[in-house]
């Protein structure tokens, strides 16, 4: 293990072994027990013998001195973009689409995806689309786009239809088993 210079991490800079600026400060040992108040080059060389290094972790204001423990600095860091990773891979919303003039056995295939969607935790923003003179006959599509979503009813659980103009959708949430 080595002396680490400052780095920015998680949008947060981590002050490192000799990078630490004060004289004195509050230890933490590994096991978390409170050392008390040492000068840096004890807390240093308690590091060293156990072959972790001396990361701050609270900075010390005018009243406090700052808090550094003795940890291994290379996991903390792991565990860190560990947590960072977790929170990018949140579930998203999935939308599909499909059109007035969609066929049978399209209709079919695209209903199965999103049963496949619904099974893996995603909610589905369903939508028909209508163009042109579809715009028109709109209770016709309303009664299509009924009775597509049906097909969900068993697995799915939606709140009220949206139409506005040339859009007809429904927001698919999985239901809840217990």
């Amino acid at each position: 293990m080595g002396y680490y210079t400052e780095t920015i991490f998680k949008m947060r800079k981590i002050i490192a072994s000799d990078s630490i600026d004060s004289v004195f400060l509050t230890l933490i040992l590994d096991d978390g027990t409170n050392y008390g108040s040492v000068t840096k080059d004890q807390a240093l060389s308690l590091a060293l013998d156990k072959g972790l290094d001396l990361v701050q972790v609270q900075i010390g204001d005018n009243d406090n001195l700052p808090i550094c423990k003795i940890m291994d600095y290379s996991k903390m860091k792991y565990k860190m973009s560990k947590r960072k990773k977790e929170k990018s891979h949140k579930i998203k919303d999935k939308e599909v689409r499909i059109s007035f003039s969609i066929a049978d056995h399209d209709l079919m295939t695209k209903n199965n995806q999103v049963k496949k969607f619904i099974n893996k935790g995603h909610n589905i923003r369903y939508v028909m689309r209508l163009f042109g003179r579809e715009k028109q006959m709109k209770s016709l599509a309303m009664d299509k786009f009924n009775k597509s979503i049906e097909d969900f009813s068993e697995i799915a659980e939606f709140d009220d239809i949206r139409s506005s103009g040339e859009m007809i959708s429904v927001i698919l949430r999985g239901k809840k088993t217990h």
